[in-house]
This record gives C-alpha cells, sequence and structure tokens, in this order.
C-alpha cells in the first residue's frame, strides 16, 4: 500500500509540474497573438496611405549599324570542331577493314566494355551502316 500511495504522490506531483508549464505556455501564446494583432493592423493601415510610384520605362537603346565591310577583308571561315563520339570510333574501325571486325578486336582497338561495343554495333546494325559478316564479325555495308 505504501508503494503504490509513493508512486501517486509522484504522479500527482509530475501531473502538476506539467500543468504549469503548459499554462506559462497558453500565455506567451496569447501574449504573442496580441501583439501580432497590434502589428499587422498598423502595417495595413499605412498601406493604404503610402503608394509606390509607378515604374519608368526603360530608356530606349541607340541602334548602331555595323560598319560596312571592305572587299579586301576577307571573313575566316570557321569550321566547327566535330566531336568523335563512341559510335563514330566503331564505325570508322570496322569501315577501314576489308575482311570484317570481330568483336574482340573492337575491343581491343577502341578500350570499351563488352556492353558498349555490344550496344553501338546493334545501333550500327539497325541503321542499316554494317552488317553481320559472320557470327561475331562485323563490316560495313
Amino acid at each position: 500500500m505504501k508503494e503504490i500511495d509513493v508512486i501517486l504522490k509522484s504522479l500527482s506531483d509530475g501531473l502538476k509540474a506539467v500543468a504549469k508549464s503548459v499554462e506559462a505556455a497558453a500565455k506567451q501564446v496569447e501574449s504573442l497573438s496580441k501583439s501580432r494583432t497590434k502589428k499587422t493592423q498598423a502595417p495595413a493601415q499605412k498601406k493604404a496611405a503610402v503608394r509606390k510610384p509607378a515604374r519608368k520605362a526603360a530608356p530606349k537603346r541607340k541602334v548602331v549599324k555595323a560598319a560596312p565591310k571592305s572587299a579586301a577583308k576577307k571573313p575566316v571561315a570557321k569550321q566547327a570542331a566535330k566531336r568523335v563520339t563512341a559510335v563514330d570510333t566503331i564505325y570508322n574501325t570496322i569501315a577501314r577493314s576489308r575482311k570484317g571486325v570481330a568483336v574482340s578486336d573492337l575491343k581491343s582497338k577502341t578500350g570499351f566494355n563488352d556492353k558498349k561495343v555490344a550496344n553501338i554495333v546493334y545501333k550500327l546494325k539497325q541503321q542499316g551502316k554494317i552488317k553481320s559478316a559472320t557470327k561475331g564479325i562485323y563490316s560495313k555495308v
């Protein structure tokens, strides 16, 4: 019986402490809500009284004409640097051989892994650029 009384007393003390902290939190919430309502009302009145001026249009820029090109100066033709892709590399390797190239030779010459070579060969076959001479050996169409 004494043990139950001790437990109940400690439980009631804990509940009282929790109740006090809840009351303190409630007071803080009330004070914050009162201060916010005061702050939100004042700026609303100010916004109605103060109005921002309309935005001005940006000044027009003058159009500058390019100087006429003289016949003496010839424009330098710029060639776009074409990137060599993995597909191009494998296609060129196959196109250079007369009898065809085995997959193992493609892997060793290009340094690509099995899956990459297989995927590229599949793409080139679908596009009709290469054909299968025998199993595992490919040649240009």
